[in-house]
């Protein structure tokens, strides 16, 4: 694969805090029996800009966590659904190999800075109140850490499809993915 970003990812080794920018669709729902959005199935994408953390292990990152609420380290993950290790823990693809994702895991107290486009416009005040109103948004909440015990504080995993990344910056560096720039223009 010829991507900077996915170079850059394949020598790393240990983990680190990243500044990343990245471009995502934005899922709504239609709106009921009505289905008054307005804005479904239209092109409204969002891109975000934030720190995270990557090269972590999972298991680890929520047995560290665990420990500190409840003195316990007994929390096990289970397989991967859907995807698949390139390069653990920072690389996967999912089982037919068309797509790549890079883990990360997403930091306490890091505000995203979201800006949302529509059909390749920014979105209008108008059009915001509609993508509040109706955006689906995870929540990140995983019952499996809350079986062990981690009920607050959880660790939040973001895969982000390696295309979509426009800029990450670690250790010192920047590196771009130049069509996604354009397009994002």
């Amino acid at each position: 694969m010829e991507n900077t970003i996915y170079n850059a990812i394949m020598g790393m080794k240990g983990n680190s805090i990243v500044s990343i920018s990245y471009i995502s669709n934005v899922r709504m729902n239609k709106g009921g029996r009505q289905c008054d959005n307005v804005l479904y199935g239209e092109n409204v994408k969002k891109i975000v800009v934030t720190q995270m953390q990557l090269g972590n292990i999972y298991e680890n990152s929520v047995n560290n966590r665990l420990e500190k609420e409840s003195g316990n380290r007994d929390f096990v993950s289970g397989a991967l659904k859907g995807k698949k290790w390139i390069k653990y823990p920072y690389l996967l693809t999912n089982m037919d190999e068309s797509k790549v994702y890079v883990r990360f895991y997403k930091m306490r107290n890091v505000t995203d800075i979201v800006t949302y486009m529509v059909n390749g416009h920014f979105a209008t005040e108008e059009e915001m109140a509609i993508i509040n109103k109706y955006e689906i948004v995870s929540s990140g909440y995983s019952a499996k850490q809350a079986e062990s015990g981690l009920t607050e504080n959880q660790v939040i995993i973001k895969d982000i499809q390696i295309d979509n990344i426009i800029k990450l910056t670690m250790n010192e560096k920047v590196y771009k993915n130049e069509e996604k720039i354009v397009q994002t223009a």
